[in-house]
């Protein structure tokens, strides 16, 4: 079958940012009025999670990482058992964040509502580092989202480089301090236009991108909704359109790229096809109603729309 993966390493999803996903359908929403809606699902969040999520969908083998708290956090640890997700995490005070994503029912427009997580402390870290040591760091790996408050602002850096040492690939979606910290450990980048452009300091998308492989990223993938993406890669780069689908939600629709890539490189692609494969996951994403879901037959049909060009 095209999405199982033959490599015989677990894929690891990093996701220290977990959520409650709530997401609500108005006909219309107006502010400083009553909304009522038409309907509200809950399912998990968190950029990390949905990594996991949509790797499993694809048919992979993923295992999620991550903090967990209150009575938020068994929740969501118990949605992650239903959708199949092997996970292990570390239990925190304070209560796994709720995020809450308003859709509009002829989907012309959608609001996030986003809380922020709760900050862990110096023996949360340390115990997720005794977690993250005891796991063989080959082949392909996901670090996605913020890091809570009180963890070490290189901690996406020191993962990183163990994964380097021991010969595995991490591809890593965040922005700013963290990022900058991470560089140097040669990862695979993807994010967005807007957080490249912040992280780096540079509004030229193609500069940015050339500032970030000199700092040390290994390749860089720059997405921007529905607008064009641009992938980098040693002295090469490539531009490329949307597939155009109709979007319903385009919530995770980063994670369901991250979560496509990982999935073909377990499976030994070339990263350009793993580019090909993950923009299809984003684009499958966004015209599900439900954030970190994707069609795996659509995604077969779109993936042969993906086209990169080089500029």
């Amino acid at each position: 079958m095209f999405f199982i993966m033959s490599a015989s390493f677990e894929s690891i999803s990093f996701g220290f940012a977990p959520a409650l996903q709530k997401s609500s359908v108005f006909d219309e929403v107006r502010l400083g009025e009553v909304n009522r809606a038409c309907s509200t699902d809950w399912g998990v969040g968190g950029k990390g999670a949905n990594v996991a999520r949509m790797v499993v969908q694809l048919g992979g083998r993923s295992r999620l990482l991550g903090f967990s708290g209150g009575a938020n956090g068994r929740r969501y640890e118990a949605l992650l058992r239903e959708e199949g997700v092997v996970h292990e995490h570390v239990a925190v005070a304070g209560e796994t964040r709720i995020c809450h994503t308003l859709l509009q029912s002829d989907g012309a427009l959608t609001t996030e509502l986003v809380e922020e997580m709760p900050g862990v402390t110096a023996a949360d870290e340390a115990a997720m580092w005794e977690l993250i040591t005891s796991f063989d760091l080959r082949g392909v790996h996901a670090l996605s989202g913020k890091l809570p408050a009180g963890l070490s602002v290189d901690f996406y850096a020191r993962i990183c480089g163990v994964i380097r040492e021991q010969g595995g690939r991490a591809i890593l979606d965040t922005q700013g301090e963290p990022l900058r910290w991470a560089w140097e450990q040669a990862p695979f980048v993807k994010l967005n236009r807007e957080e490249l452009t912040r992280t780096v300091g540079v509004a030229d998308v193609v500069e940015a991108g050339r500032l970030a492989l000199e700092a040390g990223a290994s390749g860089l993938l720059v997405t921007d909704g529905a607008e064009m993406a641009m992938f980098f890669t040693g002295e090469e780069r490539f531009r490329i359109e949307p597939v155009g689908v109709q979007t319903v939600n385009p919530v995770g629709s980063g994670d369901a790229v991250t979560a496509g890539m990982v999935v073909a490189l377990q499976r030994g692609e070339s990263l350009e096809d793993a580019v090909r494969l993950g923009m299809a996951c984003g684009a499958s994403n966004a015209a599900q109603m439900a954030c970190g879901v994707i069609d795996r037959d659509q995604v077969m049909a779109l993936r042969e729309r993906v086209v990169l060009e080089r500029i």
